[in-house]
């Protein structure tokens, strides 16, 4: 798969601020009322304690009666070089 690269503008225009600021009033409405799972961040250094990994997952009820439940998962690495 091709490897995807997105300027601000192309963001810009795909992801307007008035629908963020929706969807994020949403979830925080969701997980106000505890329907969110939230854990706390997780990092593991690398073997050779050069670089550490990142884990933030979290779950959240749909955001109305008809949508779905999601799932989702940010990892991150630190690598100083």
């Amino acid at each position: 798969m091709p490897l995807l690269f997105l300027n601000r503008e192309d963001v810009e225009a795909l992801l307007p601020m008035q629908e963020c600021i929706e969807v994020v009033e949403a979830g925080l409405r969701v997980l106000a009322r505890g329907g969110a799972v939230q854990p706390l961040r997780t990092a593991y250094w690398m073997p050779d304690r050069h670089g550490l990994l990142g884990v933030m997952p979290g779950m959240l009820d749909g955001l109305s009666e008809e949508e779905q439940p999601v799932a989702g998962i940010k990892v991150l690495t630190v690598v100083p070089d």
